[in-house]
């Protein structure tokens, strides 16, 4: 139990003119201080404050009603309550606070477990003997001292709160009324002030009603005015249809007199200027009675242009009847042309039988005509024959790339969970290793099977001219390296060396379709692993002039000279029948490549001795600002996200639960936080209350596909911001255009590798992954496996500045304030920056300030 006791002398006070209080007196001061600054957790809801007194007698009750009887307390009055006995103590239940005097001192307990647990009362005793029972006690010391003690606990437990400031006030009994007598002049003065408040408001208020009387006949007035501008309106509306009238009558003048036209129009335009005019004119009627008698001067002036037009109009006229003696001459001159022409119609006679010859010429190219019209016909119907049949071979063009479509779909979906859940079974440490032998012996049949299909592809691809060449910067180095990884383990296989050649001047960077560039070395290497039993395979590499050469040479069974010419042509294989395997399309589609990219294929070879395939690609070395960034992290497997990146949160949108299960075990790492939708409707719901970061989507979906749905969410709030990549089966380009304008950032082809998924958030959200070791590599240090000693080397290494910094968070327990300075401590030491992540991420902050403090205390 927290006591606090404070000292207050009952002796009198030093000034001479103040005289000591009596006991009811400053009791009653105390009761009134210590309510007033006290907190009750319903304090608006009083109606009034209420105050119960337990005594013998009527004194202390009486005098606190002669003190309180015109005060305030938390807002609203006072009401003092005089009690005789326990029981009507324990039966009060709308007080705020209870004075139990010493008489009843014995029944103190009884009382305060009365009030129950929680109830907001304030008990005020003197002299009690047991404090477990008391909140604030008064009792006098062996100097006849007023001594207060203040149960803290049981305050707190009624929900009251006690202002520290009136427990340390201090003084004597004569103080304590200086301190009351203050108190009650300030609220004095504040009720005065209330008061004059309150005058000066009631004057307000009849300041407004003066001033609402007075918009009320400034209302009338306004109404009094409309009226007029109303009759004033009227007037000039006559005045309007009068000027209607002259118009009329200006109109049939106008008509009459044509060469008037243009000066009657102009007036018409004035008289719309009037009519716009008199329509201003409402405001003020003063003005326009003005403004029309100006406008009836220039109807004056106007008038008197008229009448100067008709002057003209009479000149005009005489000049009209001397054009008509002049015309009357040109009717002679005309009579005398016609005997002159009668005599020329001798001439022309002798025209006609030239006219008649040239008829003749006319009929046979008549003749003529018609035989090529005869002709045209026949092109004509020709030339719709030639067109259906275009349409023909148009049609079944298409239904082979609907079909080819389809396959793909249907073959790579499949393909994409028998390839992805056998690399995540692939990557569990704890598979045995028959086990993991079986599941790769799955996973390199579902890789030869999906080199099948896209080998159909590319050349369907080719044959419609629906493949493309894509440059880009490209690693040369990283693209051949990827090639010879992927070909080593088949050439170990069969105890082949397989070498690399790169020539000393080889750029790192060139711009060329690195894609096309990887499928025509892999078809090369993989014909010569194929067709070699012994020896080695030498791939060479180099730059010359403008042209990329790739050769690769082997020590195989070698190609007759008429097969050499046969090997380019699709479904052909030569060489024994027992290495006949695969579709025989690699050599054609490696063809079809190299001239797509406008080079040369040219092989050399000697049946018995090998052969040597060589590609010449036209390419440019990279400039100064074309920049190839590796975006695969082969040995590596991703585990989680750097720290300080947050949550991702990831939506799936696939209708095949296999897929679905696919993805969610590829995206199942720390950081990310996935969600699924079966359809594109549940898609667009998702979204809407979810609001995630990254869209995973599907094209192929019942109820709404993928390209609907992705319009959709682009027209919803946030849409255009979050990033939508389509999972597609799809293999032609035209398709993935499809994608592109329906609105999605990007598409990753089925089946795809865990890293592709990777490295496509990366390239979208710009996130730091966190790598661990792939399998079949030595496991990594576990991030926690850390000495107190090694922890605080590193520690000591970081400025002092630093470490405190890293002390004021520790110490706050502040996790947002931890974060800044967690990423400066990786600038300086990455493995100090995971091991303090690893304590903070756990709470385990006191082995942070173990070892700061151990590094203070050796500093100082």
């Amino acid at each position: 139990m927290l006591l606090t006791v404070l000292s207050l002398a009952w002796v009198p006070d030093a000034d001479a003119e103040q005289k000591p209080r009596s006991r009811a007196e400053v009791i009653s001061a105390y009761i009134y201080l210590l309510s007033r600054n006290t907190t009750w957790p319903d304090e608006q809801a009083f109606g009034k404050f209420r105050i119960a007194v337990l005594e013998k007698g009527t004194r202390i009750s009486d005098t606190l009603k002669q003190m309180t009887g015109d005060l305030k307390l938390k807002g609203v009055p006072i009401e003092v309550r005089r009690l005789s006995s326990p029981d009507e103590a324990e039966a009060m239940h709308d007080v705020q606070v209870l004075y139990v005097d010493v008489p009843f001192r014995d029944h103190l307990g009884q009382i305060y477990r009365s009030l129950g647990a929680g109830r907001p009362l304030l008990l005020i005793s003197q002299d009690a003997d047991d404090m477990a029972s008391a909140m604030i006690n008064l009792y006098y010391d062996s100097h006849k001292r007023s001594r207060l003690q203040v149960n803290r606990e049981n305050i707190a437990a009624h929900g009251l709160r006690i202002s520290e400031k009136i427990l340390l006030t201090g003084g004597d009994e004569v103080g304590v009324s200086k301190l009351f007598d203050a108190s009650i002049t300030a609220m004095r003065e504040q009720e005065r002030r209330f008061e004059e408040y309150r005058r000066l408001n009631e004057a307000l208020k009849a300041e407004i009603r003066s001033y609402r009387k007075r918009i009320g006949e400034l209302k009338k007035e306004v109404e009094s005015r409309n009226r007029d501008l109303a009759l004033k309106d009227r007037q000039i509306e006559e005045k309007a249809r009068e000027l209607e009238l002259t118009t009329e009558k200006l109109s049939r003048q106008v008509q009459a007199l044509k060469e008037r036209e243009e000066q009657m129009a102009r007036t018409a335009e004035e008289l719309d200027a009037l009519g716009q005019q008199y329509n201003r004119l409402r405001n003020d009627a003063v003005e326009q009675q003005r403004l029309l008698q100006e406008r009836s001067r220039e109807l004056e002036k106007q008038q008197q242009e008229i009448e100067s037009r008709n002057l003209v109009l009479q000149r005009q006229q005489m000049d009209i009847q001397s054009l008509d003696q002049r015309i009357r001459e040109q009717e002679q001159t005309i009579r005398e042309h016609e005997l002159i022409m009668q005599k020329q119609s001798s001439k022309i006679e002798k025209q006609v039988a030239g006219i008649y010859i040239l008829l003749g010429v006319a009929l046979l190219l008549l003749l003529l005509a018609m035989y090529i019209h005869r002709n045209k016909k026949v092109l004509e119907r020709l030339t719709g024959e030639l067109a259906r049949a275009k349409e023909e071979a148009e049609y079944a063009n298409r239904s082979k790339s609907m079909f080819l479509t389809n396959m793909s779909h249907e073959l790579r979906t499949p393909l994409n969970a028998i390839l992805g859940f056998s690399e995540l079974l692939l990557r569990d440490g704890e598979l045995q290793p028959s086990q993991k032998e079986t599941i790769g012996i799955v996973h390199r049949s579902g890789n030869f099977l999906l080199a099948l299909i896209n080998d159909v592809l590319d050349l369907a691809r080719v044959e419609s001219g629906k493949i493309s060449i894509d440059a880009e910067p490209v690693d040369l180095e990283a693209v051949v390296g990827d090639v010879m990884a992927l070909v080593d383990e088949r050439a170990a296989a069969k105890g082949l060396k397989l070498e690399l050649e790169l020539a000393p001047d080889l750029p790192r960077c060139v711009v060329v379709d690195g894609a096309k560039i990887r499928q025509i070395l892999l078809n090369f290497l993989s014909n010569a692993v194929k067709y070699s039993e012994q020896g080695r395979i030498l791939l060479r590499v180099a730059f010359v002039g403008e042209e990329l050469v790739l050769e690769v040479e082997d020590q195989g069974v070698g190609i007759s000279t008429e097969d050499q010419q046969r090997i380019f042509e699709p479904f052909v294989q030569v060489g024994p029948a027992s290495e006949k395997t695969g579709t025989g399309l690699g050599l054609a589609i490696t063809r079809q490549f190299v001239r797509l990219m406008g080079g040369r294929i040219d092989v050399e070879s000697t049946p018995g001795r090998g052969s040597l395939f060589r590609a010449s690609l036209p390419c440019r070395i990279c400039t100064g600002d074309e920049v190839v960034v590796s975006s695969r992290n082969t040995d590596k497997q991703v585990v989680g996200l750097e720290a300080g990146q947050g949550p991702v949160k990831i939506l799936i949108v696939e209708d095949k639960k296999d897929n679905r299960l696919l993805l969610r075990g590829v995206l199942d790492i720390p950081g990310f936080e996935v969600r699924e939708a079966v359809n594109g409707v549940e898609a667009v719901a998702l979204f809407s209350s979810w609001k995630p970061d990254f869209i995973w989507m599907d094209r192929r979906m019942p109820q709404m596909d993928g390209e609907q749905a992705t319009r959709a969410i682009r027209s919803l709030p946030g849409g255009k911001q979050v990033v939508i990549v389509a999972l597609t089966a799809s293999a032609f380009n035209d398709e993935r255009r499809t994608i592109l304008e329906a609105g999605m950032d990007d598409f990753v082809v089925k089946p795809y590798r865990p890293d592709d998924i990777y490295q496509m958030m990366k390239k979208h959200l710009n996130l730091r992954y966190v790598y661990g070791e792939a399998p079949g590599q030595p496991a990594a240090r576990p991030v926690g496996d850390f000495s107190d000693e090694e922890f605080q080397d590193r520690m000591a290494a970081l400025s002092s500045l630093l470490r405190d910094r890293l002390f004021q968070a520790a110490v706050l327990l502040d996790r947002e304030e931890m974060q800044p300075l967690l990423d400066a401590v990786r600038k300086e030491d990455e493995a100090l920056s995971r091991m303090l992540e690893y304590l903070v991420d756990r709470l385990e902050y006191e082995r942070i300030l173990a070892v700061l403090q151990k590094l203070q205390d050796a500093g100082s």
